[in-house]
């Protein structure tokens, strides 16, 4: 099941939930039908008794409402989204069968403008490939997406990038490049689209963090670092998830690359050919002074970069947020004061008014909710949008536990999704808050 939130008008009715099986994107093989199995009956929501057909409920929650949109008989749990030039959304992580929590498939959904399940994207929206999840995506400037995440094949889990048009089908000859760099599990940490071509990915492994850029053919770009690979020098134990599964990656206006990895949030600068630029920061690495470990980041364009987290003390959770300047130079930490309410953040952005939007879940007088806060440059909450700053979702109609990931369309809407691992859901909140 999804939910959307999207601030327009209402959407249309997306027509009937009996759609054809599931298929492997990569082997053409049928890995489950998206209707009810035999013998059951879907369980009815809003939408199925307010004469729609249980693709999409809707909920007046905000000037668009609220959306919830469902594939029958499937579960999705969100990793990354991004916003298409097209007004797409592309939302990844993983998918599995009622019953099958612990065979879980990577999974890839294009939602269109209004936040309907893309038909034209596989049939039905959601498309799932070969690989047990789909952790980064991005969007290329020509709306064609790149999907990384992880496989099982052999034994180890092996990164993998993809490259899919608005259909759901594999862009030549680009295809499908997997990425067995060193013995024993790897993980796809981030993902970019530079604007030059290909795609860039921030890996992990047991013998730590490295960048692999492809071209457009999907072949290791022989110009970044050694073969394609450029390793992040830092001391940081990729094979060790709870230390190295989460981290950022971003190219800058110049070709150079900023990737930021592990929960210290250690932070490396490479040039346009992948060598490291040891002015950066103090010897080449920029570490985070933040209290806690780091729970998500973002670099922008000009170098800067943001990073957040959360202590929790017996009066809850208390976010911050830092930033780092384009040299690499630490700034202080920011307390993000909402007031009684306490943050659990999952990741951050800063908007094209220099102002910050962290998604996560809020907690105020012992009750959570998921929410977007949005803040000024000092970690103030914005009285203009939402309730104090808030922009929450109501736990009550949706089921969401938590916002996982944010990003904005090309107007400047907030979009972010996220989940309680029985469901994802994707929003689309106007700039407003309202």
């Amino acid at each position: 099941m999804l939910w959307l939130w999207s601030l327009a008008c209402q959407p249309e009715d997306p027509g009937p939930t009996d759609v054809s099986p599931k298929t492997d994107a990569a082997t053409g093989t049928e890995t489950g039908a998206d209707t009810a199995p035999p013998g059951t009956t879907p369980t009815e929501t809003a939408a199925d008794t307010a004469g729609d057909t249980g693709r999409a409920t809707e909920t007046q929650t905000g000037p668009w409402g609220a959306v919830t949109l469902a594939w029958p008989g499937r579960g999705v749990a969100v990793a990354d989204l991004a916003a298409g030039p097209d007004g797409a959304t592309w939302i990844v992580g993983r998918s599995w069968a009622d019953g099958a929590e612990d065979a879980p498939e990577a999974a890839v959904v294009r939602l269109d403008p209004a936040g309907r399940p893309d038909p034209a994207f596989d049939g039905d929206g959601l498309l799932l490939l070969s690989g047990t999840a789909a952790t980064a995506v991005a969007v290329a400037a020509d709306g064609t997406c790149f999907v990384a995440g992880v496989d099982p094949a052999g034994g180890d889990a092996t990164p993998f990038v993809t490259r899919l048009d608005p259909t759901g089908a594999a862009v030549a000859p680009f295809g499908t490049v997997p990425l067995d760099l060193e013995a024993g599990p790897e993980l796809a940490v981030d993902l970019v689209a530079p604007a030059a071509g290909g795609a860039l990915l921030l890996r992990g492994g047991a013998t730590g963090a490295s960048t692999v850029r492809l071209t457009d053919a999907g072949a290791l770009d022989p110009v970044w670092g050694a073969g394609g690979v450029a390793p992040l020098p830092v001391t940081v134990d990729c094979a060790a998830t709870t230390l190295c599964d989460r981290g950022t990656l971003g190219v800058l206006t110049d070709g150079a690359a900023i990737g930021v990895i592990g929960a210290a949030a250690l932070a490396v600068k490479l040039d346009p050919t992948g060598a490291q630029d040891r002015s950066y920061g103090t010897g080449g690495v920029a570490v985070s002074t933040g209290p806690s470990w780091m729970r998500g980041a973002q670099v922008l364009p000009d170098g800067r970069l943001w990073v957040t987290g959360a202590t929790v003390d017996v009066d809850g959770f208390d976010a911050w947020a830092q930033s780092m300047g384009a040299d690499g130079v630490v700034g202080a930490v920011l307390h993000v004061d909402l007031g009684a309410a306490g943050l659990d953040p999952a990741d951050i952005a800063e908007d094209a008014a220099g102002r910050l939007v962290l998604v996560g879940r809020v907690e105020e007088s012992g009750l959570g909710r998921p929410a977007i806060v949005r803040t000024d440059a000092a970690g103030i909450a914005d009285p203009a949008f939402g309730t104090d700053g808030i922009f929450g979702v109501d736990p009550a109609t949706s089921e969401v536990a938590t916002l996982q990931a944010v990003d904005f369309a090309p107007d400047g809407t907030i979009l972010a999704a996220g989940d309680d691992e029985a469901l994802a859901a994707a929003v689309a909140v106007a700039t407003d808050g309202s």
